[in-house]
């Protein structure tokens, strides 16, 4: 059943194109991604609020035209604060709840995303990553068809994205239309049906060169094996694609995720088994690459070899002598 219908919809500054035409659909039980730049994101969900004029098309919600009048009929998460910092997490759900009643349990909603046991708490004092699971969860808490979320990705911690993702997958499972913009290809690929990128001069579906989808061309597995770290007294649970590299220390594994380090209760031995069909490498006796990561393969000296990542800190890997020419032919080079 088709929720949403964004109709040629464009705008224009002065003599250029603030973004490209967008002309799509979203139907109930699919989650649908943009890629585009934060402000041009940002602009659209304006224009779609009804805050600005659009120069030209229209936006249709269950096949009517939408107004200011009919925005209670969306959840839709910004990049704004909470609001209502006075408040507890309870207090505030129950605000929310009272203005769009609904039949929806809010300890359910608190418990799918980590919230329980800070319900008392008052959501001045929560962290940045806290304040935007209680956004996540005020949307929830609203029984509607179309969920609409503005980078939802930025500024939160990986429990919080692991934890966004699994509601993303709940919602798409209650058949609900959800559209998500983003600035992250490899979230986008994991939480969506159909990624789009948008700039000034197109809107296009991401295809590779033979048109299958990028995410085919990935190769994403409909189902991920997720890995156990361990962080204080909790048991985080990874994607592989979040995984940079693994280091094995003192016969302890260690995940790189990012700029941080989990201990896994895994050995080396049983996380090369679970990851190389996910496109991880053995590359040394002590490491394990995530090989969408690697940026380049150096030569240090004709014994000597390393990878270095694409991650923030340009992280070097080492590759032993003998894995040089198994990965050459791995990545048909």
């Amino acid at each position: 059943m088709e929720i949403v219908r964004l109709k040629r919809f464009s705008k224009r500054e002065g003599d250029t194109n603030a973004f490209a035409e967008i002309d799509l659909t979203i139907n109930s039980g699919t989650v649908t991604s943009i890629q585009a730049p934060y402000e041009t994101g940002r602009k659209i969900i304006d224009l779609l609020m009804g805050k600005g004029t659009h120069s030209s098309g229209a936006f249709f919600l269950k096949g009517k035209p939408m107004t200011k009048s009919r925005l209670t009929e969306m959840a839709l998460f910004r990049q704004e604060h909470v609001g209502y910092e006075r408040l507890t997490i309870k207090e505030y759900l129950l605000f929310w709840k009272r203005l769009f009643p609904s039949s929806i349990s809010m300890d359910s909603v608190l418990n799918e995303l980590a919230l329980i046991e800070k319900q008392g708490h008052v959501i001045k004092k929560l962290t940045t990553s806290e304040k935007k699971r209680v956004q996540f969860a005020r949307c929830l808490m609203q029984d509607v068809d179309f969920y609409l979320f503005e980078y939802p990705d930025l500024q939160i911690d990986l429990e919080t994205s692991f934890l966004f993702r699994q509601m993303i997958a709940r919602l798409k499972e209650a058949n609900k239309a959800v559209l998500i913009f983003s600035s992250s290809l490899e979230e986008s690929l994991l939480t969506s049906s159909s990624v789009y990128k948008l700039s000034e001069t197109e809107f296009k579906e991401m295809e590779s060169d033979d048109g299958e989808s990028d995410k085919r061309q990935i190769q994403v597995p409909n189902r991920l094996e997720k890995i156990p770290a361990k962080m204080a007294d909790k048991l985080i649970l990874f994607d592989p694609t979040e995984i940079h590299y693994i280091e094995s220390k003192d016969g302890v594994s260690h995940l790189h995720v990012n700029k941080e380090s989990f201990e896994c209760t895994l050995t080396l031995a049983q996380l090369e088994k679970r990851l190389t069909p996910v496109g991880f490498y053995r590359c040394h006796r002590s490491y394990i690459v995530n090989l969408q990561r690697v940026r380049e393969i150096i030569t240090w000296t004709r014994d000597s070899y390393s990878l270095v990542l694409d991650d923030q800190k340009k992280s070097n890997v080492p590759l032993s002598k003998g894995k040089y020419g198994q990965l050459k032919e791995t990545l048909g080079v």
